[in-house]
């Protein structure tokens, strides 16, 4: 029997207590956020904005960045070229402007500018001039599939996710061991010189690596989010503790659309993960699109999926230790009309800041990847 939770009609919502719940995270995550970033200068490459009134404009051939209201109005930054020091600008659901000077001033300056929008969801990745295409790597990555390179690299892949993983179950679920028996059966496996053959067949390889993945997030079901004591009893039962990864609003039944805070904090980091992925595989000269494990269709950039999945555990890993020394308040996230969560802008930021891979180490993962698909095109 379905047993439904009871909720507070409309008209018993204090407005004005939700009203005080939101500055008052605004405040909280503001001062952690500058603290968190105050004292390391490879953060500081990295400008994330967010809220209402955000803006990158041109003043005097100098950029200007406006942090958006989120409370007190920030004062702007002003870069100057060629001696910022900044690398990367991220626009989480930024509601502001842009002006197309700004656009070519970054691309000039060598600045990348990725853009997410409310649901975590990336919608687009804007990379400087110099980063172009290589013809010899992109004619041995589309011949691939046919010289039977392909194999190996996802072989390659998937072991390197199922290792990230299992490390990842160590520090966090240890003492689950259904999932860390499925991960080291089935790295064993895939760690055999040559490889079973049957692991050869791509639908095979893909029927192990789902059966890890549900393994591993079933451990994940129960894992408590440390809520302050009054605060919650405010919120829904289903954002207490993580229940799953897949959200019934979702389409084709993923991940996208979280109705639930973990899911929310991991689709954040996620995202940057995928802007920070498109970014290193466009400056080796791959074709985004092609990719060796996931399925190609138009409109999906292949190999970005592909190349993530290395390197989703460690995002996981900085998520989990986020969510396990965080108390968290009524403020901090929202509930939408549709029953999606949303993070509080200024939570949003803190989030994708700690939660952030260096750079250097998805850069060395596509490195290893075009040494592997050149090195099999010399055969």
């Amino acid at each position: 029997m379905t047993t439904v939770s009871p909720t507070v009609p409309d008209e018993a919502i204090d407005w004005r207590e939700r009203g005080r719940e939101y500055a008052d995270a605004s405040e909280r995550w503001h001062i952690v956020y500058e603290r968190f970033t105050a004292a390391d200068k490879q953060k500081q490459r990295t400008l994330i904005l967010s809220g209402y009134g955000a803006s990158l404009s041109i003043r005097r051939d100098c950029l200007i960045v406006q942090d958006g209201a989120i409370g007190k109005k920030p004062d702007a930054i002003t870069l100057y070229r060629g001696v910022h020091g900044v690398a990367k600008i991220i626009l989480l659901d930024v509601a502001g402007s842009c002006t197309f000077d700004a656009l070519r001033w970054c691309r000039e300056q060598r600045i990348t500018v990725s853009i997410l929008d409310y649901r975590a969801d990336l919608c687009a990745t804007l990379i400087p001039d110099g980063e172009q295409s290589d013809a010899v790597l992109r004619r041995a990555q589309y011949l691939a599939h046919e010289t039977g390179h392909a194999v190996e690299i996802a072989l390659e892949i998937v072991r390197r996710k199922l290792r990230s993983q299992a490390a990842t179950l160590e520090s966090f679920f240890a003492t689950d061991d259904h999932a860390a028996d499925t991960l080291r059966s089935s790295l064993a496996w895939l760690e055999m010189a040559p490889p079973a053959p049957r692991l050869c067949l791509m639908d095979k390889l893909l029927s192990m690596e789902g059966r890890c993945a549900n393994a591993y997030f079933e451990a994940w079901k129960g894992f408590p989010l440390k809520w302050a004591k009054p605060d919650a009893k405010k919120v829904p039962p289903h954002w207490l503790t993580f229940t799953g990864r897949a959200s019934p609003l979702a389409p084709w039944e993923n991940a996208r659309h979280a109705v639930a805070p973990v899911n929310g904090v991991l689709n954040y980091a996620y995202a940057l993960l995928e802007a920070q992925v498109r970014l290193a595989l466009i400056k080796q000269g791959f074709d985004p699109a092609c990719g060796f494990l996931h399925v190609d269709r138009r409109g999906h950039e292949a190999l970005v999926y592909d190349l993530m999945e290395c390197h989703r555990a460690e995002v996981d890993a900085l998520a989990l230790a986020f969510l396990k020394k965080t108390t968290l308040r009524a403020g901090d996230f929202i509930k939408v009309m549709d029953g999606s969560c949303r993070a509080h802008p200024a939570l949003a930021k803190y989030i994708v800041a700690s939660c952030r891979l260096r750079q250097s180490a998805i850069d060395k993962t596509v490195r290893d990847l075009r040494d592997m698909l050149m090195k099999g095109g010399e055969r």
